[in-house]
């Protein structure tokens, strides 16, 4: 059977060895089993599979794009914060030449819609990373940063000041 999906199978919604375990043993093309898994109805599927490609991502594994895309194109049904928190920590990973940048940004409203602090916070570093090379967003994004720097909470100022040693043109 597939690692991600025994992973997934054998995750609890809180213990992600499980999820580490089938990560370390799988290969590119397993990931592919993962696209019906973002829009399940079970939230615990939605939150393991989405975990799955963020981890995986992080590590430096090579994930389909029309799989990673698919995390996106289900922003819309993620019920809970932590699939969108997966999904929006992943666009630091994510390598535009083949991942379709339009894709990824119409998923930040349905992303960046939860009042948790952490979600909010890497929906502002999944914004910058989505627009920073497009100069008619410079103004946008410059003030949206000093708003988390003036009136944010501490992690969503420390995110801001980190994007903008990051990117420069945001100074």
């Amino acid at each position: 059977m597939n690692p991600l999906i025994q992973a997934l199978l054998a995750f609890d919604g809180k213990q992600v060895e499980p999820l580490k375990q089938g990560l370390a043993a799988s290969e590119s093309g397993e990931f592919l089993a993962l696209a019906d898994y973002f829009a399940h109805d079970n939230v615990m599927f939605q939150t393991g599979a989405s975990w799955l490609v963020k981890g995986a991502l992080e590590r430096g594994k090579e994930v389909p794009a029309n799989v990673v895309e698919a995390m996106f194109d289900a922003a819309d049904h993620y019920a809970h914060w932590e699939p969108k928190l997966h999904a929006l920590q992943s666009v630091q990973y994510l390598d535009f030449e083949h991942i379709k940048r339009e894709k990824v940004a119409a998923a930040l409203p349905a992303l960046s819609d939860d009042k948790k602090t952490l979600v909010q916070v890497w929906a502002l570093d999944a914004d910058v990373r989505l627009h920073i090379e497009n100069e008619s967003q410079l103004n946008r994004l410059q003030q949206k940063l000093n708003m988390a720097l003036e009136a944010g909470p501490a992690s969503l100022k420390a995110r801001a000041r980190h994007l903008k040693n990051e990117f420069k043109a945001l100074d």
